[in-house]
């Protein structure tokens, strides 16, 4: 058939769109399962490996583990902001309301507030969140959560206790041969996803770094913001970039704009040689499909996009092009 490749393709897209749509429909036990997968399996590995326990008695230890560490670090963060939120309605409620409205005032002195007029409105709106229903919705809404965790303990421990049973029914479903391939396909997707966050991380540190040297204020913060949206191809930090250029020309500091374009530039090379070299050497694959791919996939359906999006091109390439590349036939 002339167009195999296309209809192939066509059909796969449609598959892994729906797949979107459903993980997108079910995220929250998604996201927990796989979290608590990453993290209880080193554990359960460690245990199996020395023979300790069998596989389902491990996976409960692993799952209890995990379970109990993160409670602390909850336990720690919860106590931890409980306190500081506290103290700071005590000791600096009176203050910040004054240099709020101290602030407020010279930006906007043609309509001037004062003290009492916030007090009034931070006590309406105290008393609507409280009789509006929203502790009922609240508590709802966390019974849903603990649902949703209990259901992904579940099935991490199974996931977990069977690995062997699930991969030998995915071996009849795909055949072994395509198992093998797309097992050493994972584990490069793994390492793209692990080089997408190191640049993330070191564009972070670079630009933290880069607007400090230039004097630019809330330097962290935009930083971090910029590190955020770095996640995405191209257009991320082009967000906060250009405003801030046009702020520096406005005020007619040139050299802070000036030095802001030069870090856009170093921004988008680093990010190129990280992201780029790695998916052209190890993946085999043009850049240019993988970055539409991931813009495309997380603007569509967000984190699940952007896992879905390279995986969809990744799977088109090695399972589709490759096979019909191999068997001497044309893609169109």
């Amino acid at each position: 058939m002339k167009y195999k490749g296309i209809i192939y393709s066509a059909i796969l897209l449609i598959v892994f769109i729906l797949l979107s749509i459903l993980m997108t429909s079910y995220i929250q036990p998604i996201v927990v399962t796989v979290g608590l997968l990453i993290l209880s399996l080193p554990i359960h590995k460690l245990i199996t490996k020395n023979n300790i326990f069998n596989s389902k008695t491990s996976a409960v230890i692993s799952l209890i583990f995990v379970n109990g560490f993160l409670f602390i670090i909850i336990l720690f963060i919860g106590n931890f902001l409980f306190t500081h939120i506290r103290g700071f309605i005590r000791n600096q409620y009176e203050g910040f309301i004054v240099d709020f409205v101290n602030m407020y005032n010279r930006i906007i002195p043609f309509n001037k507030i004062d003290t009492f007029t916030i007090k009034e409105g931070l006590k309406g709106v105290f008393h609507n969140v409280f009789n509006s229903g929203f502790l009922t919705k609240g508590a709802v809404y966390t019974t849903e959560q603990i649902l949703t965790y209990f259901i992904g303990n579940i099935t991490a421990y199974f996931i977990l206790s069977d690995t062997v049973s699930i991969c030998d029914f995915i071996k009849k479903i795909i055949t072994e041969e395509n198992y093998y391939i797309l097992s050493e396909k994972s584990v490069e997707v793994k390492k793209l996803f692990k080089i997408l966050f190191l640049s993330v991380g070191v564009n972070t540190i670079i630009t933290i770094a880069g607007f400090s040297a230039l004097s630019v204020e809330n330097s962290i913060v935009l930083g971090i913001v910029c590190g955020l949206l770095d996640i995405i191809p191209y257009v991320g930090i082009f967000i906060i970039f250009i405003p801030l250029f046009v702020y520096y020309i406005t005020i007619k500091q040139y050299i802070i704009a000036f030095g802001i374009i030069l870090l856009y530039i170093l921004l988008m090379v680093n990010t190129q040689m990280i992201q780029t070299k790695f998916m052209s050497n190890k993946l085999q694959i043009h850049p240019l499909p993988m970055v539409l791919a991931l813009y495309i996939g997380m603007k569509n359906f967000g984190v699940v996009g952007m896992i879905m999006g390279p995986l969809y091109v990744i799977t088109v390439n090695e399972f589709i092009l490759r096979h019909l590349q191999q068997n001497n036939k044309p893609v169109c």
